[in-house]
């Protein structure tokens, strides 16, 4: 079994090696036509929360070099799981921005990592369309995020 994790790993890797060598690509030649990706319409609340987001994004942000805070990813995946309905999931996430608490938080291992982020002063209107955007947009995971996750499970 760890002979299967140890092949998995070296083919995340390789993969993340091939990503970052490859030559950047003209965007106005590509015939999105052709396209097998799902293109992504957010609500009008939505798209107001995509442009406040870049606060977020400053810790949240898997790529830095040293993380301040878990990938949004993983965020949402967790928010999602406990609170599959928009609503709840824009309530709880908003609340917890305002004010985060050990007994409320649900990422319990990105405690451990990364402490209990600060309390956040923002409108409430703000965090809801945050929380929208949160919870429809489709984060992908970087490489080095899956070699990371790779790596935890292996652990448990």
């Amino acid at each position: 079994m760890k002979y299967l994790s140890l092949v998995i790993a070296i083919l995340f890797f390789a993969s993340c090696q091939t990503a970052s060598d490859n030559t950047t690509t003209d965007l106005s030649q590509i015939d999105a036509s052709n396209t097998n990706e799902k293109i992504i319409e957010f609500s009008a609340e939505a798209i107001k929360g995509k442009e406040l987001y870049l606060i977020c994004n400053a810790c949240h942000n898997p790529e830095l070099d040293s993380m301040l805070a878990p990938p949004m990813k993983n965020i949402q995946r967790r928010y999602k799981r406990s609170f599959p309905d928009k609503e709840e999931f824009i309530i709880n996430i908003s609340r917890h921005v305002k004010s985060p608490s050990l007994e409320n938080a649900l990422m319990r291992n990105a405690l451990n990592k990364f402490e209990l982020m600060p309390a956040l002063p923002f409108a409430d209107k703000d965090l809801h369309a945050v929380g929208s955007y949160i919870y429809e947009e489709k984060f992908e995971f970087t490489c080095r995020e899956d070699e990371e996750e790779m790596h935890s499970r292996n652990l448990n």
